[in-house]
């Protein structure tokens, strides 16, 4: 026979009762570690690279560091994380507003003793929850803006060896 379901301490809701069991932290922690693991960085490495000019391969080499170095240029490597935090936050403040709002909505009367544990109750529950969700839309914005960036990275580089007389192919 199962118990009652073991809730995460300190992740509770305007009326007490937990937000988030330990099931829901697997499940969000897996779909981020997922969203992470399919992000890749875009490498010039594996790209076929062959001279259209009669360039020795001395010349090949330093156009290829040159050119990785112009496509660098416009490459922001943290923006999975920038993304990720501005979700975080985002769901954290419009979870707390929204949880002040549920409790205001539901007409609830407290005393001056009660009011500021309700208060906190009710912005700290819709805090979690706001995290929660701000971490996994963080997460799946965050890895569609990488891969932006880990492509427009590889044109540019592209379009470099292009214009000094190579052709590119994967």
């Amino acid at each position: 026979m199962a118990g009652p379901a073991r809730m995460v301490p300190g992740v509770v809701g305007a009326t007490g009762e937990a937000m988030i069991s330990p099931t829901g932290l697997r499940l969000t922690t897996g779909v981020i570690a997922l969203a992470v693991a399919t992000t890749s960085c875009a490498s010039t490495g594996s790209l076929t690279v062959v001279p259209t000019r009669g360039q020795d391969s001395e010349q090949m080499q330093r156009d290829r560091a040159e050119c990785d170095e112009l496509a660098k240029r416009g490459r922001d490597r943290t923006v999975f994380f920038k993304t990720k935090v501005a979700g975080v936050v985002a769901g954290i403040i419009v979870g707390a507003g929204l949880g002040l709002l549920g409790l205001f909505a539901s007409g609830k009367s407290a005393s001056t003793r009660e009011a500021p544990g309700l208060l906190a109750a009710a912005a700290g529950g819709g805090a979690a929850v706001g995290f929660v969700i701000g971490d996994i839309g963080g997460s799946i914005v965050g890895v569609k803006e990488h891969r932006k960036q880990e492509t427009a990275y590889v044109d540019r580089y592209v379009r470099c060896l292009d214009a000094r007389g190579y052709r590119v192919s994967p």
